[in-house]
């Protein structure tokens, strides 16, 4: 006897094979970051980042933290830490991954830098002391009027009331250099304080490097009172910078390749002795269009005596 499948026994397989095949894999598909915008030098936070699936729900996933530019701030697992100011012409970028995916956020650092180094007086057979300093308000703050306070790695308070930051017109950079302060190799510690709250930084010492005098140095001076520098910086990073009587009382800065530097002096008449700088950056520019050079060795030579009419 012949048997006929009811008619609607079709539908009842494409149910009972629907209901039966395997469950539905939860996949991540989407990441989102917890927004940070700015960090003050010397503290570190907690990063954080939601992963969800395809049903919008929370997943549970590690996530990998990168730095673009680990030297400024650093990230160790979930916990970024700032030590130095990030640059205006190169944003630092923080960077989470989770298998395939990928979000990013900038990330600004603000508060104290500091950058030490030795400084090689021409004439002396000992090292003495330089440092830099700058400071980044945070936003709609401003830079604190007060001295930069240094402790060297003895512990001792060093370089005191030399480098000032603030005052009427908002200084965020400055340096200084004392000849009678030898370095110390080790970690020198800084403050600023302002409106109670107390900036920190810290850096790193080699005393035993001296950095090298630019070669065959020479300040000239004309009756009409402009001026031409010439040095040779073949191979060396560095900005050759002038001054009368050691001050900083600057009339020209250039790099290796702005040599013959040229302009007027614009100081009342008399005899001057002058001299060269040479240093690892253009004071004077725009204090964050790039990152401070991690070393601020420092060296002075003078060039003879010039009278000025």
């Amino acid at each position: 006897m012949t048997r006929i499948a009811p008619r609607w026994w079709p539908a009842l397989a494409i149910l009972m094979t629907a209901c039966t095949g395997a469950p539905e894999v939860p996949v991540p598909t989407s990441l989102q970051l917890q927004p940070v915008s700015t960090l003050r030098v010397g503290e570190s936070l907690t990063l954080g980042a939601e992963v969800r699936d395809q049903w919008g729900q929370v997943m549970a996933m590690p996530v990998t933290w990168t730095s673009s530019q680990p030297q400024l701030a650093a990230v160790q697992g979930q916990t970024v830490t700032a030590s130095r100011l990030t640059p205006t012409d190169r944003p630092l970028t923080l960077t989470a991954t989770v298998g395939t995916m990928q979000a990013t956020m900038p990330l600004t650092t603000t508060g104290l830098e500091v950058t030490l180094g030795t400084y090689a007086l021409s004439g002396q057979a000992t090292l003495g002391t330089a440092v830099f300093a700058r400071f980044r308000p945070e936003p709609g703050g401003a830079v604190p009027n007060s001295a930069v306070t240094f402790t060297a790695p003895d512990g001792q308070a060093v370089l005191t009331d030399l480098v000032r930051l603030g005052a009427a017109d908002e200084v965020s950079s400055a340096w200084a250099y004392s000849a009678q302060t030898p370095p110390q190799s080790g970690t020198y510690r800084a403050s600023l304080g302002g409106s109670g709250v107390a900036y920190r930084a810290a850096d790193e010492v080699d005393a035993a490097f001296k950095a090298p005098f630019a070669a065959a140095a020479s300040v000239t001076i004309h009756p009409d009172r402009t001026y031409e520098v010439q040095a040779d910086l073949t191979g060396q990073p560095v900005v050759l910078a002038t001054a009368f009587n050691q001050a900083a009382r600057f009339f020209g800065q250039a790099t290796a390749n702005e040599l013959p530097k040229r302009g007027t002096v614009s100081l009342a008449p008399g005899t001057y002795s002058t001299g060269v700088f040479t240093l690892p950056l253009k004071l004077g520019a725009v204090p964050f269009a790039t990152p401070t050079p991690l070393t601020f060795n420092l060296t002075y030579q003078g060039t003879g005596a010039v009278t000025l009419p």
